[in-house]
């Protein structure tokens, strides 16, 4: 007996689907990057390609870094905050003992430490960027010119990035817990400084360039 053929009206059944195994935590790849078993027109595997897998690698470790990097800035602000609080209820249960002297106050002191560690790890890390620049000038060369000029630009553009918003965000929380006559203060001072610096680089430059030939009579 032959089976009844399908009305027009009705749909035609569906294609029997072969689901792939599940991997579980390995990585896989979309459907239009994987390849036929061995050649022949069966499902394919769950594994991806080696290129898929490197480049699943990479996104992984670039999320890792960032949540890293994102991690470092929260403790930073929560040991600001440690530092703020923590330092105020010390010297008031060591009054007796400890009396702190100057015109800063402690805020302002651990604005200025923070501010001043975040730069000196700023110019380190330059300076570990530029060995590496000198080592490809003085070294075997692994690479090209241009391809190592531009890694060593985007070495850069990363490292000032990074360096620019962790000081503005750890240096921001630590800047926003001084009291308002210290920030004034600290302003001055500042001022005051970079006035003197620029009046040093000025005398510099005057001692350095010679003296102009006097003009015709």
């Amino acid at each position: 007996m032959e089976p009844a053929e399908p009305s027009p009206s009705q749909p035609p059944p569906e294609p029997p689907k072969h689901p792939l195994p599940d991997p579980g935590d390995t990585p896989t790849a979309p459907p239009e990057e994987r390849y036929p078993f061995h050649g022949k027109s069966v499902s394919p595997t769950a594994a991806p390609s080696a290129a898929a897998r490197m480049d699943n690698l990479k996104e992984k470790q670039k999320a890792k870094r960032r949540k890293s990097f994102l991690v470092g800035l929260l403790v930073g602000q929560l040991l600001i905050l440690a530092l703020d609080y923590g330092g105020k209820l010390a010297l008031y249960l060591l009054r007796d003992k400890l009396k702190p002297t100057g015109d800063l106050t402690l805020e302002a002191r651990v604005f200025l430490g923070m501010t001043a560690g975040i730069v000196f790890t700023g110019l380190l890390i330059f300076f570990v960027l530029g060995l590496q620049g000198a080592g490809w000038l003085f070294g075997k060369k692994k690479v090209g010119f241009f391809t190592a000029v531009g890694r060593g630009i985007k070495r850069t553009f990363k490292a000032a990035w990074a360096v620019g918003l962790t000081l503005g965000i750890i240096g921001g929380t630590a800047w926003f817990l001084v009291p308002v006559a210290t920030q004034d203060f600290l302003k001055k001072k500042g001022k005051d400084y970079v006035g003197q610096g620029g009046q040093w680089i000025n005398d510099q430059i005057k001692r350095v360039k010679p003296d102009s030939p006097p003009g015709p009579p």
